[in-house]
């Protein structure tokens, strides 16, 4: 599975708080709804996502270790979107 950061720290308040997902950044709603409300919110998103580039991880399907560089890139789990309709089209098992 990908290595996406256990937690992360709300550029909005501080708080330390437990990442969800790769592009989780609020800490919560209320929150996101400041950033939003003060129209700075895609800016301090692509602040905090250029943060957590380079990463990398293995591919659930066949294996390759995979770096992702650019923040735009949300590879997490495989390294092509073949190998993802690969591991779902089957049950789940790595090739090898």
């Amino acid at each position: 599975m990908g290595q996406v950061p256990s937690s992360g720290t709300c550029p909005m308040c501080g708080a330390k708080f437990e990442l969800r997902n790769a592009d989780h950044v609020f800490c919560s709603k209320a929150c996101w709804n400041k950033a939003r409300y003060r129209k700075c919110r895609w800016r301090m998103i692509s602040a905090v996502l250029a943060e957590r580039v380079p990463r990398k991880f293995a591919c659930a399907r066949c294996g390759k270790e995979v770096t992702v560089s650019k923040p735009n890139d949300k590879r997490t789990r495989f390294c092509s979107e073949r190998c993802e309709k690969l591991y779902w089209k089957k049950p789940h098992r790595k090739v090898g």
